[in-house]
């Protein structure tokens, strides 16, 4: 295993890919394109419209879950062997806009397995349990689960972070990567609605491994963008539409209704 200290990025060659399922995101043109990084997007069931910077492959998996297909990849990859000393996995609606040399440089020098982002807005799965609740993200069912599935860690007073999962890093030579992500992918599946909530168990399980960073937004020169989900952005200006359309409506019927009322009390007055 290759050990790397500050600002030996340039010894390694990395990888940095996306899974896009159906229409739920657009490839984002990446701005940072050194010549050892190698961009490639897993697609299924979309067009791969603005792919400028990116290697598209065909995703091939028989889920019949878009959700599960999707986080099947994201969490256990493909097999890339030993052609790349980092990978890095980044959302959909995230767009590479800096440079991530030094945080791979200061990933591939800790000698573990797996890096991970801390939330930007909230601290642990608990939180972040509440704010789906509050939003009717889960049904009744899948909200008890998961609450079960904390209450023993709530018990023992064990306190887990929380990591934004739209950006991972990865050591693929690593020999405990694979346990773990298998390990996090199974909690995923046993409620496959928010990877989010059984991340921080899988991260607590393989601390050892585990490099912490700070959330991008939080440094000075920013190396991610996250846009809005393209099926969130087209709702919105379907719903902007439809209020510009039914304006005029409105006034219309506005109209009409004053001039209803002042009939009926034209003809109250006779």
């Amino acid at each position: 295993m290759r050990h790397f200290s500050n600002g030996q990025f340039e010894k390694g060659r990395h990888l940095i890919y996306t899974v896009i399922v159906g229409d739920y995101d657009r490839l984002k043109r990446p701005l940072w394109n050194p010549k050892n990084v190698d961009y490639v997007a897993f697609t299924a069931g979309c067009s791969p419209s603005g792919s400028s910077g990116w290697t598209t492959v065909p995703l091939s998996d028989e889920s019949p879950n878009p959700t599960v297909a999707n986080r099947r990849m994201k969490i256990l990859g493909a097999d890339f062997g030993t052609r790349y000393d980092s990978v890095i996995y980044v959302d959909g609606s995230i767009q590479v806009v800096g440079s991530l040399r030094n945080d791979i440089s200061r990933f591939l020098s800790s000698g573990c397995a797996l890096g991970v982002f801390r939330h930007r807005d909230r601290s642990n799965p608990w939180e972040e349990l509440a704010a789906c609740q509050k939003i009717g993200y889960f049904s009744k069912e899948q909200f008890q689960f998961e609450e079960n599935r904390l209450l023993p860690f709530r018990e023992r007073q064990i306190e887990l972070g929380l990591f934004d999962a739209g950006v991972l890093m990865k050591k693929p030579v690593h020999e405990e990567l694979e346990a773990l992500m298998v390990r996090w992918f199974t909690l995923f599946t046993e409620n496959p609605v928010r990877d989010q909530l059984s991340l921080p168990i899988a991260v607590w399980e393989n601390r050892q491994i585990v490099q912490h960073f700070e959330h991008w937004t939080d440094k000075v020169a920013p190396t991610f963008f996250r846009h809005p989900h393209e099926r969130s952005a087209r709702a919105v200006k379907a719903l902007f539409l439809l209020g510009a359309l039914c304006a005029p409506l409105f006034q219309v019927l506005l109209k009409l209704k004053r001039r209803v009322v002042a009939q009926d009390r034209l003809s109250n007055v006779r």
